[in-house]
C-alpha cells in the first residue's frame, strides 16, 4: 500500500492538481502564476550582478522567467523548442522590447555558435538539464558564460523512502536523472564549471550559479 501510494504521488499528485487548477487562472499552470521558483532565481541574478545583463534563457519554455527578470537585463533572449500555443511570448515581447524568442533544436555545437553570437553575461537553465540525454556537452556549449541552474532534487526523506522501497525517484518520465547536490558538482567539473554555493530555493530544488573553472 505505501509503494503504491509513493508512485501515485510520484506521477499523478502535482498533475491532477494543476490541471483542476488550470481554469482558476485562464489556462495557465500554477507555477507560473505564483512563480515562487521564478522569484528565487530573481534573487540569485540580483546577488549575482548590481548591473544590467544580457540573459540567455535556454528551454525557456513560457517566458516567465525571462519576464520577471526584465529589469536586470540589457536585452534577453529565450531559446526553445516550439512557440507556445497561447501566444504568451507575444505578450511578454509588447511588455518588455529587449527580450526576443526563438524556436528551434539545438546540438551542442549548433548551440555553442548561438551562445557566442549572442553573448551572454548569464545562462539561465531552469529545470532543463534533467531533459538532456548529455548534459555536460550542452554545458560546455556555454563555457565560460556563467550559468544559472535550477534542478529537481532527490535530496529529501520522501525520495529516500522511495529509494529504501526500490521505487523510482523520477519526478518525470522524460527525465534522464534527479540530482544530488554531489551529482550536480561532480557534472559541473566534466563541463569545466564549478560553484561556491549549492542551496535548496522553496520548493525544495536544486539551485546554483556556476562559474568556469580556472585554467
Amino acid at each position: 500500500m505505501l509503494a503504491w501510494f509513493l508512485e501515485w504521488d510520484r506521477t499523478q499528485r502535482q498533475h491532477w492538481i494543476a490541471t483542476f487548477a488550470f481554469p482558476l487562472f485562464e489556462g495557465v499552470h500554477p507555477k507560473n502564476v505564483f512563480a515562487t521558483r521564478i522569484e528565487d532565481l530573481r534573487e540569485e541574478v540580483e546577488s549575482f550582478s548590481r548591473t544590467q545583463l544580457r540573459i540567455l534563457d535556454f528551454g525557456c519554455g513560457s517566458g516567465k522567467t525571462l519576464e520577471l527578470l526584465a529589469p536586470k537585463m540589457s536585452e534577453g533572449l529565450g531559446i526553445d523548442l516550439n512557440a507556445p500555443s497561447n501566444g504568451i511570448h507575444v505578450e511578454i515581447r509588447k511588455r518588455n522590447p529587449q527580450i526576443s524568442f526563438e524556436y528551434r533544436e539545438h546540438s551542442p555545437e549548433t548551440l555553442q555558435k548561438r551562445v557566442r553570437a549572442f553573448k551572454p553575461d548569464l545562462v539561465v537553465l531552469s529545470h532543463i538539464l534533467e531533459h538532456l540525454e548529455n548534459p555536460v556537452d550542452f554545458l560546455k556549449a556555454f563555457h565560460p558564460t556563467p550559468v544559472l541552474i535550477c534542478v529537481p532534487s532527490e535530496e529529501s526523506w520522501i525520495q529516500e523512502l522511495r529509494k529504501k522501497l526500490k521505487l523510482s525517484t523520477s519526478s518525470d518520465s522524460t527525465h534522464f536523472r534527479e540530482y544530488t547536490r554531489k551529482s550536480a558538482r561532480d557534472e559541473l567539473r566534466k563541463a569545466g564549471y564549478s560553484a561556491e554555493k549549492i542551496r535548496f530555493n522553496p520548493e525544495g530544488e536544486i539551485v546554483y550559479i556556476a562559474h568556469p573553472l580556472e585554467p
